[in-house]
């Protein structure tokens, strides 16, 4: 599950345009489990980051949580990225719909 939340400010000097928070429960697997999860969740984000496979608006920043169930452990990397970036960019287009209705 991925929520997005945009705001209305700059990024800082030098700074990224989004930021992101991983939620891993104990529902996932023991320590060490979540653990791997978390170290290819933020691979995987690291790498969208750098090739700004998300784009935000010019002075717009984007918060991105991405919170993991227990099937992610039977994903590879390919889908698990895939899969990422597919609800990143679905959660960022519902975003983008409720900010122009406030």
């Amino acid at each position: 599950m991925v929520s997005v939340l945009l705001r209305t400010e700059a990024p800082a000097a030098g700074g990224s345009s989004w930021r992101c928070g991983l939620v891993v429960s104990k529902a996932v697997g023991n320590a060490v489990v979540r653990h791997r999860v978390q170290r290819r969740l933020r691979h995987i984000v690291m790498d969208l980051m750098r090739h700004e496979a998300l784009a935000t608006d010019p002075g717009h920043t984007m918060d991105l949580v991405i919170r993991a169930f227990p099937e992610i452990t039977r994903m590879d990397h390919a889908q698990l990225r895939e899969e990422v970036l597919r609800a990143a960019q679905r959660a960022h287009r519902k975003s983008l719909r409720r900010a122009v209705r406030t």
